[in-house]
């Protein structure tokens, strides 16, 4: 049944695509069997991370969430920084930002330019 289904599915999209076939009905298989582990993962909550940790979170995303942490309280005990940057989730990889609070977290000093 399954199968009917991603056949179908790989039909409407294999035009639109450069890819074969095959890879967009493996993309899209694997996608679909991530996206139903993720339903069905259960967190305990009881060996939450003991390790400092930062999060680096982009003014836009794509869904609003009701905790500043993104959650991560629920896994962490040592949230050390909460640090919201411009952009997206993609554009505050090139954001300079970024990797000062990185190196500020690590401890590592400011590298001037030779």
């Amino acid at each position: 049944m399954w199968g009917d289904k991603l056949d179908w599915l790989v039909s409407k999209v294999a035009p639109l695509l450069t890819s074969s076939p095959a890879h967009i009905r493996r993309v899209i298989d694997g996608a679909i069997q991530r996206c139903v582990s993720v339903t069905k993962y259960s967190w305990d909550y009881e060996g939450r991370l003991k390790a400092p940790v930062m999060l680096l979170r982009p003014i836009l995303t794509l869904c609003s969430l009701a905790d500043d942490d993104f959650g991560l309280s629920k896994f962490c005990e040592r949230i050390e920084a909460i640090h919201v940057l411009e952009g997206d989730h993609s554009q505050i990889l090139g954001n300079l930002d970024t990797s000062k609070y990185i190196n500020e977290f690590l401890g590592n000093e400011k590298v001037e330019k030779s």
